[in-house]
């Protein structure tokens, strides 16, 4: 019967999130990459590690990626904090609005060319918007 191993450092109990698949023991020890033991089981490289002093497996929870980052307890994951999010939202709003206006000034910009009075007023409005747009990215 195939067992499922999961790896971990010998030096740390923590998984290294890589799994091999045996049916024979023998096999497994060969198989093993340099300085890591197998435990079988399929265990959350994310969420566990190897307690080295007991042999058992424990949770863990992995350094924060950044301060914008908190744990979620029950997904047992880091996530983004909702507040950074809602800044990461509007900021692509704002990204969308200003590619938006830079899309339809070309016909604007061709007839000022021509000497177009409303075209100009046209022009010029877009670039007062694309602006306030910019200093609330700046504010951000």
């Amino acid at each position: 019967m195939i067992k499922t191993y999961s790896l971990y450092e010998a030096a740390t109990g923590l998984f290294t999130g890589k799994r091999l698949h045996c049916d024979d023991e023998g096999l497994l020890a060969v198989r093993l990459p340099a300085g890591t033991l197998a435990l079988e089981g399929a265990y959350d490289h994310r969420s566990q590690r190897m307690d080295l002093s007991t042999g058992a497996v424990v949770g863990y929870r992995p350094p924060a990626p950044s301060g914008d980052h908190e744990w979620d307890n029950v997904g047992k994951r880091w996530q983004v904090k909702a507040a950074v999010r809602g800044a990461e939202s509007r900021t692509a709003v704002i990204y969308a609005r200003i590619q938006a206006l830079e899309a339809t000034q070309g016909r604007a910009v061709r007839e000022a060319t021509l000497g177009d009075a409303a075209a100009m007023k046209r022009l010029k409005e877009i670039d007062a918007e694309i602006n306030d747009l910019r200093k609330e990215l700046a504010r951000g």
